[in-house]
């Protein structure tokens, strides 16, 4: 995800900046289309191990996703819920639906207070 966000790995894809740190790529999209390539890939292959292999093998089949882990600064009410609202940034899309709704609603109400438009995805 970060070589589709911020550029700083490969791809090295972004728009951060006026893409003055990566020569293509678009920071607003990319990074939810391959969110979403990646949930997909991942189902396949859990439908595949389990119509072929679970059986035979007994197994099970996880996902491992990389992510910045935070920790409230203090334990205020408004720490805590920055935290989450990070984690939620970081990993609750690939975790649960209401996080997605959850992220959309705040970043909608927050550009708004900045007088900011936002995308809707």
């Amino acid at each position: 995800m970060m070589g589709y966000d911020l550029g700083i790995e490969a791809p090295g894809r972004c728009s951060i900046l006026l893409h003055q740190l990566c020569r293509h790529g678009n920071s607003s999209t990319e990074p939810y289309i391959v969110a979403h390539n990646v949930l997909n890939s991942h189902a396949i292959v859990v439908d595949i191990y389990r119509k072929k292999y679970k059986k035979i093998q007994g197994g099970s089949i996880g996902i491992s996703l990389d992510v910045i882990w935070v920790e409230p600064a203090t334990n205020s009410k408004e720490d805590i819920e920055a935290a989450q609202r990070a984690l939620d940034f970081q990993l609750g899309w690939f975790d649960k639906e209401d996080s997605e709704l959850e992220i959309q609603r705040w970043w909608r109400s927050s550009s708004a207070a900045q007088g900011r438009i936002h995308l809707d995805i």
